[in-house]
């Protein structure tokens, strides 16, 4: 089938200075609706970081604050969420911590 040959978006996470990373799209493919979120991984709630953006090309990034002291959980993690083939939402965590 045609839409099984299509390359699906795959996901970096690279830790800059100064509490910023960057989420980087390495693949060839674009991703829509993009969400990203940084936080606790079993317990997201209000206070995390959250970015969207409704296209990330191939080779793009979003910038998201990561950054994360001794109150923060032991969990932290980054989490990309986007809409795929078909409208279906697709998830990529990164557990920073």
């Amino acid at each position: 089938m045609w839409w099984r040959e299509r390359p699906s978006p795959a996901w970096e996470l690279i830790e800059k200075s100064e509490g910023i990373s960057l989420v980087r799209n390495t693949s060839q493919a674009a991703a829509h609706d993009v969400r990203v979120r940084a936080g606790s991984a079993a317990n997201p709630g209000p206070d995390d970081h959250r970015v969207q953006a409704d296209t990330v090309g191939p080779g793009e990034v979003v910038r998201v604050i990561s950054s994360y002291d001794m109150g923060d959980p032991a969990d932290w993690a980054v989490e990309v969420t986007w809409r795929g083939r078909f409208g279906r939402r697709h998830r990529w965590t990164y557990l920073v911590r």
